[in-house]
């Protein structure tokens, strides 16, 4: 690592280390790294470096930013889900988001974005062009829009707005 971030030895070692542990979930994954952070805990150079490598992983975990689809890399998850959403409509016609709202932030829903999340495996870990560590889900786009459209499509006006 360099200056706090994944170099390409370190994106090796973290998709090794992944792979032997076999496939996870991103809710699996960030309660291994959450244990492995606190069991190497020490004053060694060893544990420091042990530390900081995973404490880099569990921040792209938490970071909306760091999740891409398996087959889109020009654009995160979250911006993912935005974008079909405003495909999408109310049972009146309307659009469920638009520039002036978002379907997510109406009673909290950001909560339906990162439970969705949470039960898809990821598949492995990148780089982006400035260190960044992004974590590549299995999920692709199209079972992502197969999903949001199941799911939100023809939602309730009337519960939204009155």
């Amino acid at each position: 690592m360099k200056n706090g971030k994944f170099e390409q030895k370190d994106l090796d070692d973290l998709n090794e280390i992944y792979k032997e542990n076999g496939p996870m979930n991103w809710y699996e994954l960030k309660e291994m790294v959450e244990e492995l952070i606190e069991g190497n805990e020490g004053p060694s150079q060893e544990e420091q470096e042990c530390v900081e490598f995973w404490t880099i992983v569990l921040e792209s975990l938490e970071d909306v930013g760091s999740l891409f689809l398996y087959d889109v890399r020009d654009e995160d998850g979250y911006s993912s889900i935005e974008n079909i959403m405003r495909t999408l409509h109310y049972d009146n016609g309307k659009p469920l988001t638009t520039d002036d709202y978002n379907y997510f932030e109406h009673y909290d829903r950001d909560q339906d974005f990162w439970g969705f999340f949470n039960d898809e495996y990821i598949d492995h870990f990148e780089l982006d062009e400035n260190g960044n560590l992004l974590n590549i889900l299995e999920m692709t786009k199209r079972k992502l829009k197969r999903y949001l459209k199941n799911m939100y499509d023809g939602s309730s006006w009337e519960h939204d707005f009155h």
